[in-house]
């Protein structure tokens, strides 16, 4: 049980911005926005509700204890406390404008629940862990936050003191009794398997904290001008493409579209097995040339990725940046997902000179052609810029995880390679090759058979998690032109070339279907199976949290940070030949229902699949421990994407940021890891 103080707190507010789009900051910067009701206690004492929205205070400890950076604050989906209280202290003159509470004393719920690998929301969560019905979530509760959040009322003293908001009022104290509820029960749960716990998990939060509160910078001229030509571009195709379906239509004999917009009637009128852009190849060739006319026009206006640009101007905040784009722990690795804009998923640019296409769509010269819209998404990192006089330093790890799993794997020639700088995708393609050839094939980057590496490349990238052919064609392997039968040849040579990597996935499935088998709780590390990695453990118990349930625990090398697979099972079925085979499950958060049920499905895992999580897991603390010493180092990180990190800073610092994140794996005795960047005036992809 945790020996310090701990305030819960529960907010509901108003804003006439709606949160889900925008985000909390630009959320609170709405002239409308207000704390309505604050919910608070403290430990496991009484919940008082203050009616802000009708006049009443915050106590004059609470606003000091919030204040306070020794104090433990806690919530669920902390960061909107802590931003909305940040924007009600600056209302009070208490805090400058645009600072915000910091976060290394704030706890949140929400995050405790992604780590165990629990449900995120409040009502599922107290079900799952089997507490009364009294905690559940009142059903009205939603509706009359629908009901008031909106800021109907611009003076929220207007709002009627009526049953309904009585009512709101006390499911606002309840949201607080039950995460109280929750947290506690975690800690009483912990007690039974206090290993699980990760001591760092909130101070790696709050360095993600730190660079959601710091932002980052639009060119909000430029946002503008792209959404503008887009907007135009992709009306004027609209009534290209209308009129080109009525002519087909009519020169069919057929019913008119009525909704352009619309697939379903597309397809009918033109007969084609998909509009999917990445199945129209498969049949395009054979079409007519008036339906291939329809394809080309309708493929120059469905780019998704232009929308990004009327939603970080929608998001952007008062000063010009956008912010809370990370969302920590968004995946059971560990590893972080997008919010609201969705940084991490921007489209590349392969342009020969993005400066000069840049500034020519900005000036509205760029020609129109079918390739307009698919410029203008390309563009869209292009938006990120540097504030005032700085300029970005971009640094990224090179090959984090063909590194961390040959490392984990001990597979020596490919850490010798990396170690000696030599290329690894080229060693890589004359492995496969030479093993093909049954003769020594040399594969040069820029030299020899250079055209082989390519193979090399998404060999390394697709495989190392125990795919196949499949797995390599997902990677780009079915745009070389290659017969199933060299697929699966490339695919079995890399396995040939990797004995290591291989016998990994196949060490990890036997023991974790070992320890199932045997049905007792207990642990594997190196002393019980040599093949394990060091300093890598896996553990079977009853959950702590579950009653009835075992889960799988792998517990990382060095950080000791755990992935955690409740509900793991073990089952016999059947494959499409009849065959029986053993199959691992285990039910992730995403499958348990609000009601407290569990849907029936269920996410099948296998040795390759654990050691991808084990990878992943590994580069993710890394990552995070830069970026932990980058910040105590006083470089400004405003962007991280996978394995990229982006530094807003007034002097090239690419070195000491590559040194810095290639010192994070120092830990990782024998790891070759390496980064490497530029300077750039704009977010771009070198």
């Amino acid at each position: 049980m945790p020996k310090q103080t701990i305030l819960h707190i529960d907010l509901e507010t108003q804003s006439s911005l709606p949160l889900e789009r925008v985000g909390v900051y630009k959320y609170v910067e709405d002239p409308n926005f207000g704390i309505q009701l604050m919910s608070y206690a403290y430990n496991e004492g009484r919940v008082h509700t203050i009616d802000l929205a009708h006049g009443e205070k915050i106590p004059g400890q609470v606003i000091c204890d919030i204040m306070d950076g020794t104090k433990i604050k806690l919530a669920h989906n902390a960061s909107f406390e802590r931003i909305c209280l940040s924007k009600y202290l600056e209302q009070k003159g208490v805090l400058k404008k645009g600072e915000f509470l910091l976060p290394e004393s704030w706890r949140c719920t929400m995050i405790y629940a992604r780590y165990f690998n629990l449900p995120g929301s409040l009502d599922a969560l107290c079900k799952v862990l089997g507490l009364p019905e009294y905690y559940w979530k009142d059903k009205r509760g939603a509706a009359l936050m629908h009901k008031y959040c909106h800021a109907q009322y611009k003076d929220m003293s207007q709002i009627p003191i009526d049953d309904d908001w009585l009512a709101y009022k006390k499911y606002n104290n309840q949201d607080t009794v039950a995460e109280q509820a929750i947290f506690y029960a975690l800690f009483a749960s912990l007690a039974k398997a206090s290993t699980i716990y990760y001591k760092d998990l909130f101070k790696e939060y709050a360095v993600s904290e730190r660079i959601n509160d710091r932002g980052i910078k639009i060119d909000i001229p430029f946002v503008q001008k792209m959404s503008e030509l887009a907007s135009d571009f992709k009306s004027q195709r609209l009534i290209d493409l209308q009129l080109l379906c009525d002519l087909y239509a009519a020169k069919h004999n057929k019913p008119r579209i009525t909704n352009i917009n619309s697939v379903e009637q597309l397809q009918a009128l033109l007969e084609v097995p998909s509009l999917d852009r990445d199945r129209i190849p498969m049949f395009f060739d054979q079409l007519p040339n008036d339906v291939k006319q329809i394809i080309i026009t309708r493929s120059c206006i469905t780019q998704v990725a232009t929308q990004k640009y009327d939603h970080m101007l929608e998001s952007v905040c008062e000063d010009g940046r956008i912010r809370g784009e990370f969302k920590f722990y968004g995946a059971s690795t560990g590893r972080f997902a997008g919010n609201n804009v969705q940084v991490q998923n921007l489209k590349k640019n392969d342009f020969e000179d993005i400066k000069a296409t840049r500034d020519l769509y900005m000036s509205g010269q760029a020609p129109v052609s079918t390739h307009y819209l698919d410029d203008i998404s390309s563009l869209v990192r292009t938006a990120i810029i540097p504030e005032g006089n700085n300029i970005f330093s971009d640094s990224d790890y090179s090959a984090i995880e063909a590194r961390v799993v040959a490392w984990l794997a001990g597979e020596e020639w490919v850490l010798n390679a990396f170690r000696e700088g030599r290329d690894v995708y080229s060693e890589t393609a004359s492995q496969i090759y030479s093993a093909i050839r049954k003769t020594p094939v040399k594969v040069e980057k820029d030299g020899e058979n250079s055209d082989l590496r390519q193979v090399g490349k998404i060999a390394t990238l697709a495989l190392g998690y125990g795919g196949g052919t499949s797995a390599f064609n997902n990677m780009g392997g079915d745009k070389l032109g290659l017969t199933q039968d060299q697929m699966k040849s490339i695919v079995y040579s890399w396995r040939t070339a990797n004995p290591h990597i291989k016998s990994l996935w196949y060490t990890i499935d036997n023991v974790v279907k070992y320890l199932i088998r045997y049905g007792q709780e207990g642990v594997m590390s190196k002393d019980q199976d040599p093949g394990l990695p060091d300093d890598l453990k896996i553990v079977y118990r009853r959950s702590p949290f579950i009653k009835g349930e075992y889960q799988l625990e792998i517990v990382l090398p060095v950080t000791h940070r755990v992935l955690i697979y409740p509900d793991i099972k073990l089952t016999t079925e059947k494959d499409q030949q009849g065959k029986t085979y053993e199959c691992l499950s285990y039910m992730a958060a995403k499958g348990r229902n609000i009601d407290g049920t569990t849907t029936e499905y269920r996410t099948k895992i296998y040795g390759g699949k654990f050691v991808e999580n084990i990878t992943q897991g590994i580069a993710r603390d890394i990552l995070v421990s830069a970026l932990s010493m980058l910040q105590n180092s006083g470089y400004p990180v405003v962007m991280h994407v996978h394995d990229e990190v982006l530094a807003e800073y007034p002097k090239d610092c690419v070195a000491s940021i590559s040194g810095i994140l290639a010192s994070a794996a120092m830990p990782y005795e024998g790891l070759p890891l390496k980064a490497e960047g530029y300077t750039c005036d704009f977010f771009m992809k070198a």
